[in-house]
């Protein structure tokens, strides 16, 4: 799939900047995505050493001075809405006609990606009718704070209304007790990079599959009915009836992500490789799969998604027909929508499995988030009633203090 990756905010910086660390995991130097990173912060874009400088674009540097919005999203939307016109025509130097989506990335829980993104996001839908846009949102971890909350609340709420896909990824579910934050956010950037650039090499691969995935499968997992409503409003005379996106349409797929892997070969015994049974191979591929499922992006109710995909990823020698087929019946087990199941044959030395479930409907941690958002937002106006009280009553114990200036 051919997508022009935009990371904006610092996190979403980061994970653009580990995807491209190098082009292409097994495609040998050949790529099909582009990178542009969108920053209030130019510590930020510094910090970015894998993406050249003619793609990095630092918006804000009148209001705030390269300095970042100090997590205030909604200056950071003031921002992006003042200057949209810079953002748009950096986009049309890449020749956006050539993409099959734009893919966001950032996380929700910030101030210039929270910010940012559903505005970016609104304008790419409405410049671009039949362009999808993906947004893959990392949601903040509960110790992260009321203000990461009430941001990713407002941002979740708009890029529902302004995107065909969010891709969530939950903070929350892959920091471990008592680990560096830095290493664990790092770890995280790279699982997501990974998965993103994995399925989005698999529609473009040289070696064709049993089952081939292309990057309508991809769209049509990650955007559902929203990829048929931009297909078929630029067709006057379409014979489907479809709500128009921009009078609201349907709102954004909420959708995860997940991988697992494990070596191709068994471990070799006095340096003889030991062969391995047929139904060890299949097994291999079911167990990674519901593996996958497991560790995705965010929790939800599987039972819940319209869609799902499962990708294979490995020698063909390892992708066992009979295991492909145990994975397609799991998959319609669970989802009572459409299934996609496709291989993707490479040289590699491990045999990984990606899973995509799109159109979910029951995901608790975006409703743990928007109550929370909603909860300190209803607080708020009675924490600063409190605070102004307190300091006038501060005030007051230094009335009969001579004044230093008259």
């Amino acid at each position: 799939m051919r997508a022009l990756v935009i990371g904006v905010g610092q996190c979403g910086n980061k994970i653009v900047d580990v995807m491209f660390q190098r082009r292409g995991i097994y495609t040998r130097g050949r790529d099909y995505l582009e990178p542009l990173l969108i920053n209030t912060a130019e510590a930020d874009l510094r910090g970015a050493k894998h993406v050249p400088d003619k793609y990095k674009l630092l918006i804000g540097r009148f209001v705030v001075r390269g300095h970042g919005v100090g997590g205030d999203n909604t200056l950071a939307a003031k921002i992006a809405l003042n200057e949209a016109d810079i953002m748009l025509n950096k986009i049309r130097e890449y020749g956006a006609s050539q993409f099959d989506a734009f893919m966001l990335v950032g996380a929700l829980g910030g101030g210039t990606g929270s910010g940012v993104m559903p505005i970016l996001s609104k304008m790419l839908r409405e410049t671009y009718e039949a362009i999808p846009v993906i947004t893959v949102g990392v949601l903040p971890a509960r110790f992260e704070g009321d203000l990461t909350a009430i941001n990713a609340g407002k941002s979740l709420m708009a890029l529902i209304e302004n995107a065909d896909s969010m891709v969530l990824v939950d903070n929350e579910k892959f920091v471990k007790y008592g680990e560096d934050l830095t290493e664990a956010y790092k770890r995280i950037n790279e699982m997501v990079a990974r998965e993103i650039r994995l399925l989005c090499e698999a529609s473009e691969a040289n070696q064709v599959g049993e089952n081939v995935v292309d990057a309508g499968d991809v769209l049509n997992t990650l955007c559902g009915m929203n990829k048929v409503s931009a297909m078929f409003e630029q067709d006057a005379g379409a014979w489907l009836t479809v709500k128009p996106r921009e009078s609201g349409g349907y709102p954004a797929e909420l959708a995860l992500i997940g991988h697992a892997s494990e070596p191709a070969a068994p471990p070799s015994l006095f340096g003889f490789k030991k062969k391995e049974p047929k139904t060890g191979r299949a097994y291999r591929l079911l167990f990674l799969a519901k593996n996958a499922a497991t560790n995705s992006s965010i929790d939800a109710d599987l039972s819940s998604a319209s869609q799902a995909l499962t990708l294979f990823i490995g020698p063909r020698s390892e992708i066992d027909p009979q295991g492909v087929g145990a994975v397609r019946t799991w998959l319609t087990n669970i989802v009572s929508g459409e299934t996609r199941v496709g291989d993707y044959p490479t040289k590699g030395r491990h045999v990984e499995v990606i899973v995509v479930f799109g159109g979910l409907g029951n995901v608790p941690r975006v409703k743990e988030i928007l109550s929370k958002a909603k909860k300190v937002t209803e607080e708020k106006p009675h924490i600063y009633e409190k605070k102004e009280v307190t300091i006038k009553e501060l005030i007051m114990e230094g009335k009969d203090i001579e004044p230093l200036i008259s």
